[in-house]
Formats: structure tokens, C-alpha cells, sequence
């Protein structure tokens, strides 16, 4: 009697169609990613836009403003 090896894939594998669910979620998540970035970024320019326009010179002072 030979001892066979457990099987680590489903037999035809390759005949399944794919998970459509998992497919929608993944899509999901990168767009609520794209979002969250473009958020920032909006919010990282107005920051900027209101540190310039300020023109406080002092380094100190913005990284406080930023901790807050």
C-alpha cells in the first residue's frame, strides 16, 4: 500500500469561477483608500497655503500649530 501526498488544491482548480464577492470588496477598499489620500492631500495643501500666507518664520511655532 503507497501512502499518497494530501491534497493541497481542489481537483479542476482552475475550472472554478472566480469569487466575485471578494473581487467587489477589494474594489471597495481602494477607492475608500483613493479618498482617504485625496482628503489628506486637500488638507495637507490648505496647510500649507495658510503657513505661507502667515509667513511666521518660525519653525517652532508651526510644529506646534501641526501637533494641535
Amino acid at each position: 500500500i503507497e501512502k499518497r501526498n494530501p491534497l493541497t488544491m481542489p481537483p479542476n482548480f482552475d475550472l472554478l469561477p472566480p469569487d466575485s464577492v471578494n473581487q467587489n470588496n477589494q474594489k471597495d477598499e481602494k477607492d475608500n483608500l483613493k479618498d482617504i489620500f485625496n482628503k489628506n492631500l486637500g488638507k495637507d495643501k490648505k496647510d500649507t497655503e495658510i503657513n505661507k500666507g502667515t509667513n511666521s518664520g518660525s519653525l517652532e511655532k508651526s510644529i506646534l500649530e501641526k501637533i494641535k
